[in-house]
Formats: C-alpha cells, sequence, structure tokens
C-alpha cells in the first residue's frame, strides 16, 4: 500500500516540511520588521523627531534667518518688499539685523514652541481630535516688547540712523507741532524734537505691539477639501504607526505555528525558534550593514536632484532632516538585529547542547543497540506515543 498523508510516516515528513516553510518566512519577515520598527522609532518619537528638528532648524540658524526675514521684509503680490521695521532699519548692518531680532524673539522661545508643535501632533495621532491643536505660543513675543523690548528696539532702530538735515528736521518738527503723523524719514533730528520723535516711535511700536494675537494657528480649514484630506493623511499616519509597531507579530505568530508542528521538546524548541532567529537577525545586520554605505548613496543622490528653486538654506535643512533621520534610522535597526542574532544565538547553542546524544560519546554499536531497543519497546506496546511540548 502506497503511504498517504494520513499514514503515520508521512504526518511527521509534511508537519516538518511546512515548518522549514514557515522558518523561511521568518527569516524573511523578521528584518522587515526590524526595519518598520526602527523607522517608527525615529518618525513617530518625540524625542527622535524634537532633536532632528532642532539641530537643523533652530542649531542651525535656518529659523534665526526666517524670523529675520519676516520681520525686515513682506510679500506684497508676490514681490518682496521692506515691511515697516525693515524701512526704519534701512541703515542697520547684518549685526543689528541680528541683534533686532534677539530683541524681538525672547531666548528658548522657538525650542518651545517646536516641542510643543511636535508633543501636538504626536497627542492628535493619539486622540479622537478632528483636528489638531498646532498654533504658535506669540504671547512671550507681546510680553517681552511691552515689558522694555520695543524700547530696546527702538534705542537699536535710532543708533543707526544718520543725523537730519536742517530741511529734514524741519519736516519732522513741523508735523509733530500740527500734531500730524511725521514723515517717513529716518534721521535724528536735533532736540527738543528728536526726545519727542523717539518717545512718539516707542507709543507706535506699542500700539503695533497689542494688535498682535496671542497664539497663531497653524491649521487653515478654509480651503475645500482641507478637512477630509486631513483626515485622510490622519489615517494613512495612524496606520503606518500601527504597521510600524506591530509588525514583529508576524515573525511570532509564525514561531507559535511551528510549535504546534513540530516542537515535542525543550532542545527541539530552542533549534526550531533559535536558528530562524539568528538567521533573520543576521540578515537585519547585513541589511544595516547595506543600509549605511549603498542607501546613504542613494539618499544624497536623491537630494540632489532637489529643484534648482528651493532655497540654500532650506535645501540644507531638507537635507539635514532626511540624512539624520535615515542615519538613526539606521542605527536602530543594528541594534535590534543584534540583540536578536545575539539571543537568538544562544538560545540554538543551548538546543544544540541539549539534544539528544549530544554529549554521549559510547562507541556506534552502544548507540545503535540502544536506539534498536527503544524502537522495539515503542513497537510492542499499544499505547499511544506522548506528544506535545514535554513529549
Amino acid at each position: 500500500m502506497e503511504p498517504t498523508l494520513n499514514s503515520p510516516g508521512c504526518r511527521p515528513r509534511a508537519a516538518r516540511g511546512m515548518a522549514l516553510v514557515l522558518a523561511a518566512a521568518i527569516v524573511i519577515s523578521l528584518p522587515l520588521a526590524l526595519e518598520a520598527r526602527a523607522a517608527g522609532s525615529v518618525v513617530f518619537d518625540p524625542g527622535s523627531v524634537s532633536q532632528i528638528l532642532s539641530d537643523n532648524l533652530i542649531d542651525s540658524g535656518l529659523l534665526r534667518q526666517v524670523v529675520i526675514q519676516g520681520l525686515f521684509s513682506r510679500e506684497t503680490d508676490g514681490q518682496q518688499t521692506a515691511s515697516e521695521v525693515g524701512r526704519l532699519m534701512t541703515y542697520a548692518s547684518a549685526q543689528q539685523r541680528q541683534a533686532a531680532a534677539d530683541i524681538v524673539v525672547p531666548p528658548r522661545w522657538a525650542q518651545a514652541q517646536l516641542q510643543g508643535l511636535i508633543v501636538g501632533f504626536n497627542a492628535w495621532l493619539t486622540s479622537d481630535e478632528t483636528l489638531p491643536n498646532l498654533s504658535v505660543d506669540l504671547a512671550p513675543i507681546r510680553e517681552n516688547l511691552l515689558h522694555g523690548g520695543a524700547a530696546d528696539l527702538v534705542d537699536l532702530i535710532w543708533s543707526t540712523w544718520p543725523d537730519c538735515t536742517p530741511d529734514q528736521a524741519a519736516q519732522i518738527a513741523g508735523a509733530l507741532l500740527s500734531t500730524q503723523s511725521p514723515p517717513f524719514i529716518a534721521c535724528r533730528p536735533p532736540e527738543p524734537t528728536g526726545e519727542l520723535f523717539h518717545q512718539l516711535m516707542i507709543s507706535g511700536l506699542e500700539a503695533e505691539v497689542r494688535t498682535i494675537p496671542e497664539t497663531l494657528p497653524l491649521v487653515d480649514l478654509s480651503s475645500p477639501g482641507s478637512l477630509s484630506d486631513l483626515q485622510q493623511t490622519k489615517s494613512l499616519l495612524v496606520s503606518v504607526r500601527l504597521l510600524a509597531r506591530w509588525l514583529w507579530l508576524v515573525p511570532a505568530s509564525l514561531l507559535g505555528l511551528i510549535v504546534a508542528l513540530v516542537v515535542r521538546s525543550w532542545p527541539s524548541l530552542f533549534r526550531w525558534w533559535g536558528i530562524p532567529l539568528l538567521a533573520g537577525g543576521l540578515v537585519g545586520i547585513a541589511v544595516a550593514a547595506m543600509g549605511a554605505t549603498l542607501g546613504s548613496r542613494w539618499l544624497d543622490s536623491q537630494l540632489a536632484l532637489m529643484g534648482s528653486g528651493v532655497p540654500a538654506a532650506l535645501q540644507g535643512a531638507i537635507s539635514g532632516i532626511a540624512t539624520q533621520s535615515y542615519q538613526a534610522a539606521v542605527r536602530a535597526l543594528l541594534r535590534q538585529a543584534l540583540v536578536v542574532a545575539g539571543g537568538a544565538g544562544i538560545v540554538t547553542l543551548i538546543g544544540v547542547l541539549r539534544a539528544p546524544g549530544a554529549g554521549d560519546v559510547r562507541p556506534a554499536a552502544q548507540q545503535s543497540a540502544r536506539g534498536d531497543d527503544e524502537v522495539e519497546r515503542s513497537l510492542g506496546s499499544d499505547e499511544e506515543p506522548p506528544s506535545g511540548m514535554f513529549g
């Protein structure tokens, strides 16, 4: 009679073949799970994101340049023109413009806003809220200017102006005596007109500061379809985050299936789990090593293709953020793969050392005779052979 799948001899072989297929699936899926978890530990970790953005936006000076540009220029009909403060600082040097930005922006304000935005974004992903609470807190800037900052800024502007000519001084004095707004002339009139003009500038600047809102929302829902686009973006990000966090359950479930199919003892468990995990960990190490070299070159080539219309400072920030994030993910992958491979190697070694006959050094004839006796006892017994992990 030909053996079938239901015959006693074919069932173990079929189970072993299925277990080998599952082991191969573990070797493939485990590195993918480690890669996803490593990327998620960088992209969805507020601490990592805050450090990367702080290094490339704040420490690099890009955010300072943006503040200076916004303070001294404005966009009108697609054209960059000087703002009111920019017109007042016509004669200011680059160092004086930076000093003016330091007066307007309080210390550590940018870091606090960046951290708040990152925390608010992650809180939105983990909540049922439709809209993210993303806004910039302008209250510290208002308070800073209203409590001496406006006067310091005017003093800095005043120090950059030249002295007025007699005609310019006469125009300013005439406007002040007639209670009209003085003409815009960037010069310092002589006393006593100069002191009055100086105080008038401080009062005008403080009045403008009081119109600044305490918070500036960053989410604009005025355009049609913006709410639905925002909800779709959130759903996609939540799905990616869950995939990165729980993809490791795939190789873990495959390990459970292997236990159900072929594992009948602790040494067998160590071998069937240790070898696939060791191979998968080694593949993960190889992927991390290749990513540190070939992947970095590919990323650099892609960043080099960035459009020429992107400003150099912004291009450098984007390149720095992408490169630093990629390197952090590669390091995380390498650490995880080393831990998995090291642990799996120990488990495999235990399984090999505890295998039946692993420490038996008797002659082969005695081992063969012992094996024949065990076979005869098992064949002569009508009892069902033990099964399960402890069989």
